[in-house]
C-alpha cells in the first residue's frame, strides 16, 4: 500500500509563507543590529575594524546581486512566488547573519 504523505498544496503553501514571514523577521533584526554596532563602532563605542566602514558600502552590490540571482533561478524554474521570495532572502540572510556574529564578538568599547 503505496500512500502520499505529502502535505496539501494549500497547508505547504501557508507553511512556506510562515518560513518566509520569520527569515523576513530574522533579516531585520540582524539589519538593524549590524547597523546599530557598526554606527557604534564610528562613534568609538564598539570595537570594530579600520575597514569596517569600507566594508559596510563594498558588500551591498555583491550581496543583492546573489539575491537576484537566486530570485530569478527559482522564478525561471516556476516556483511560487513565497519560494522566489525566499530564494532571494537565504542570501542576504546569510551575509547579515555572518555580519551580526563577526561585530558581535568584538563587543562594546569599555572605558577606561
Amino acid at each position: 500500500m503505496d500512500r502520499d504523505v505529502s502535505l496539501p498544496l494549500p497547508l505547504a503553501a501557508t507553511i512556506d509563507l510562515c518560513a518566509l514571514t520569520f527569515e523576513c523577521a530574522m533579516l531585520t533584526r540582524e539589519t538593524q543590529a549590524v547597523a546599530a554596532m557598526r554606527l557604534l563602532g564610528m562613534t568609538g563605542f564598539w570595537n570594530t575594524h579600520a575597514t569596517e566602514t569600507l566594508r559596510m558600502v563594498a558588500e551591498k552590490p555583491a550581496a543583492f546581486g546573489r539575491a537576484t540571482e537566486a530570485a530569478m533561478t527559482a522564478a525561471l524554474q516556476g516556483h511560487r512566488l513565497d519560494q522566489v521570495a525566499a530564494a532571494a532572502v537565504a542570501p542576504l540572510r546569510r551575509k547579515t547573519h555572518a555580519n551580526a556574529a563577526r561585530l558581535y564578538r568584538y563587543g562594546p568599547t569599555l572605558p577606561v
